[in-house]
């Protein structure tokens, strides 16, 4: 899915849901949202990889990146009749990469997404014990690339950008928090700097890197 359409797709939700937050009456929900909650994540990472050395575009490709991604999370809501309001905070470590050897284009770059952290705020709409809600706001992933060929160095780098998601959430007894999303993240491009050894590229060469990531995860935690 293109982020443009994911984007339609979340705005449309979220304006589905409003309405019918802002309608409903009758008996106050019977669980209460409001509160910090901590918990982790576990899930699996596949996104697309577009590389390009700037002094010579063709020693470029586009790959994509797969694994698990698992972390930490923590975050505060705010009912309001049955709209949620929250602020979450998260971090995790991440599998995905791809070797040189596969790399298509050429045969000795390879990227690995590291880690990734999130700040994300939340609108969700309850009903009684479930939740369903959509968040967005930034991403922040560490990438490293590396040269396999012999004598070449690698660099990393923080990438900045924005991560779009939606999900749902199940209140298990008064603090158990069930929970299956879908995310988005754009983690923009960077560009790096990779050593060479005496030859054509000596002392070095530059790489752009761009990737985006879709991510499936399961998260549990427990509302204090």
């Amino acid at each position: 899915m293109r982020a443009r359409e994911l984007l339609g797709c979340l705005a449309t939700a979220a304006v589905l849901l409003a309405p019918a937050a802002a309608g409903a009456q009758g008996a106050a929900p019977a669980h209460d949202w409001s509160g910090p909650y901590a918990g982790a994540h576990l899930g699996y990472l596949w996104g697309d990889v577009d590389y390009v050395e700037p002094d010579d575009p063709q020693f470029g490709f586009g790959h994509g990146a797969d694994g698990l991604q698992g972390g930490l999370l923590a975050g505060y809501s705010h009912q309001i009749e049955r709209i949620v309001l929250g602020l979450e905070a998260e971090g995790g470590l991440t599998g995905a990469g791809f070797e040189s050897d596969s790399a298509g284009a050429n045969g000795y770059s390879a990227v690995d997404l590291d880690w990734t952290l999130r700040l994300r705020g939340r609108l969700g709409v309850a009903f009684e014990r479930s939740l369903l809600f959509v968040a967005g706001g930034l991403a922040v992933g560490g990438v490293s690339l590396d040269d396999t060929d012999p004598g070449f160095g690698h660099d990393g780098a923080t990438h900045l950008g924005w991560t779009l998601g939606a999900g749902f959430e199940r209140a298990v007894g008064d603090n158990l928090l069930l929970r299956l999303e879908y995310l988005y993240d754009d983690y923009g491009r960077k560009r790096y700097d990779i050593a060479s050894p005496p030859g054509p590229f000596f002392p070095s060469y530059e790489a752009e890197v761009a990737l985006t990531a879709h991510t499936l995860r399961a998260a549990l935690a427990w509302r204090f």
